[in-house]
């Protein structure tokens, strides 16, 4: 499915919203990628995803942990490990 959207979207270039639980499909069909806050919904973070042609590279795996550790990782946890 991640597929098909992707190349109706290379056919049309229509704007999509697309909502996912999934960090690396959000890298996968996003151009831009927000990260949303728990209750209540707010933007966290607009992050620019990698092109297509990179998401097998040290770069898109960079970003999935970037995120990964943006929505599970506590701040003050994340802090004390860069420290």
């Amino acid at each position: 499915m991640q597929d098909e959207l992707l190349d109706l979207w290379d056919d049309t270039k229509f704007a999509v919203l697309f909502v996912t639980h999934s960090i690396e499909e959000a890298i996968k069909i996003g151009n831009q990628i927000l990260l949303l806050t728990p209750h209540p919904g707010q933007v966290r973070a607009e992050l620019s995803s990698v092109p297509r042609d990179r998401l097998m590279t040290d770069e898109a795996r960079a970003l999935e942990t970037r995120i990964h550790d943006m929505l599970f990782v506590p701040e003050n946890v994340a802090e004390v490990s860069h420290a």
